[in-house]
């Protein structure tokens, strides 16, 4: 298989995945799995890294044991390429199925590789802060509740992109109402808003490391 055939794979992700955010889930799941069967005739891991994750997040509303599956094979390559070689839509696929999954320690690690190399896109880096915030909320509610004042600052719509962000900052939220009363809940919300992109990194990579240390 050629580069031509590769950009395909690559360029078409966004469209199913979009696909997959409107309900869309049949004609998104066999596109994915298309995808999966050209990005295996490829031969390059880090393509078929990125369709692994793509057909993983496209299951994971309605086929929680197949998605993580084909979530562990991706970070399997993901592992032997390295991080900074997977597409970055294709990373943040598989932060948002592996908060939706639960996996606490899979998105605080690769979260803190992710923002170590930085986004070229704001939308990106605000999903990143919100799975972050999505598994930290139950012991950290101060935490995610500036990062949610960022990503509403930065990206006021990413709630309404895709069934699986809502959910995400649903369950969040929940965690953080459940501790904190509204006033504290406001008063974080405009600390996050305030920050910069560079603030906001450093703050969530401060956070990770301190979760991290006390695992």
């Amino acid at each position: 298989m050629g580069v031509g055939l590769t950009q395909q794979v690559d360029h078409s992700q966004g469209v199913r995945s979009l696909r997959a955010g409107h309900g869309e889930l049949a004609t998104a799941t066999n596109e994915a799995r298309e995808a999966l069967a050209i990005a295996r005739g490829t031969g390059n891991p880090g393509v078929t890294s990125s369709a692994l994750a793509l057909l993983a997040y496209v299951l994971v509303g309605i086929d929680q044991h197949r998605s993580r599956l084909l979530l562990a094979e991706s970070l399997e390559l993901t592992d032997k390429v390295g991080v900074i070689a997977i597409d970055e839509q294709a990373l943040v696929m598989i932060l948002v199925t592996s908060a939706t999954l639960g996996e606490r320690h899979q998105v605080l690690t690769l979260s803190a590789r992710a923002l170590d190399r930085g986004f070229t896109a704001m939308v990106r880096l605000a999903i990143c802060l919100e799975t972050i915030a999505a598994v930290i909320a139950p012991e950290a509610p101060d935490v995610a509740a500036v990062l949610h004042g960022h990503v509403d600052q930065v990206v006021p719509n990413l709630m309404l992109q895709h069934r699986m962000h809502f959910a995400l900052r649903e369950c969040a939220t929940a965690a953080i109402e459940a501790q904190l009363n509204e006033g504290r809940v406001t008063e974080l919300h405009e600390q996050g808003a305030s920050l910069t992109t560079e603030e906001a990194a450093a703050y969530a990579l401060d956070a990770i490391a301190r979760a991290v240390t006390g695992d």
